[in-house]
C-alpha cells in the first residue's frame, strides 16, 4: 500500500527531472517530455473529441505551462474556469507569465498528498502524468489513486496513457509504463459504469489511449 511519502518522492523526482529540462528547452513543449508541440496537440485533439470543455470548469493535473488552456482558447472552447496544478514553482512561474486572466488559476499542489476538499470542478484532465514507471508503487495503484482523487471532486475525469498495444518500430523505453487498456477500463469501472475508451488516434510516436470517467 502506497504511503504519502511514496507519493511525495515520486513528485520530487518528477520536479527535478522537469526543472533540469527547462534549463535546456526553456518553455518549449520538449521541456515537458513531448516530442513537439504538434504531438502534444494530437493528445489535446483526442481529448477535445471526447468531452465538451466549452464553459466547463477544468482541473488540469500536472498542467505544465498551461498549454491545454491555450489549445482550448484557440479552438473557441474556452472553459469558464481553468485551474492548473503542478509540483514545480519554476514551471508554474512560466505558466503564470504566459497565461493570465480572470478564468485561470495556477497552484503548486500534489493532488495525491494534498487532495481537494472544498473545491469542485466539472472535469479533470491529465496528459502524460501517469506514464512514468513508478518503481516505488505499482502503476495500477498510482492510476487508481489518481482516479480516486479527481473523481471525488469532479463530475468527470479524463486520463491519457501509453498503451501496451504497440504500433510501429518505436523502441520500448524502460522508464515509461505501457498500460493495458482493458485493465485501465476495469479500474475505471470501480468508480463509474459510464466510461469511454478512445484508442483510435495515431501513434505520437507511440500508441496511446484516453479514458473518460463520467
Amino acid at each position: 500500500m502506497a504511503t504519502d511519502e511514496d507519493f511525495r518522492r515520486i513528485a520530487e523526482e518528477a520536479r527535478e527531472r522537469f526543472e533540469e529540462r527547462i534549463e535546456t528547452a526553456d518553455s518549449d513543449a520538449r521541456a515537458l517530455g513531448w516530442d513537439s508541440k504538434e504531438s502534444m496537440e494530437i493528445r489535446f485533439e483526442a481529448a477535445a473529441g471526447m468531452y465538451d470543455f466549452s464553459g466547463a470548469s477544468v482541473l488540469d493535473v500536472g498542467c505544465g505551462f498551461g498549454d491545454f488552456y491555450d489549445f482550448l482558447e484557440e479552438r473557441g472552447d474556452e472553459p469558464s474556469e481553468y485551474y492548473g496544478i503542478d509540483i514545480s514553482d519554476e514551471i508554474l512561474d512560466i505558466a503564470r507569465e504566459k497565461i493570465a486572466g480572470p478564468r485561470t488559476n495556477f497552484e503548486k499542489r500534489n493532488i495525491f498528498t494534498d487532495p481537494f476538499e472544498d473545491e469542485t470542478f466539472d472535469v479533470a484532465v491529465e496528459f502524460g502524468l501517469l506514464n512514468y514507471n513508478f518503481e516505488r508503487i505499482s502503476n495500477a495503484e498510482y492510476m487508481r489513486a489518481y482516479m480516486r482523487r479527481t473523481y471525488d471532486v469532479c463530475d468527470a475525469t479524463l486520463l491519457n496513457c501509453l498503451s501496451d498495444y504497440r504500433e510501429g518500430d518505436w523502441e520500448w523505453e524502460p522508464f515509461v509504463y505501457y498500460y493495458s487498456p482493458e485493465k485501465a477500463f476495469g479500474y475505471a469501472q470501480e468508480f463509474t459504469r459510464d466510461v469511454t475508451l478512445k484508442h483510435d488516434f495515431e501513434p505520437i510516436p507511440q500508441k496511446e489511449f484516453n479514458l473518460l470517467l463520467e
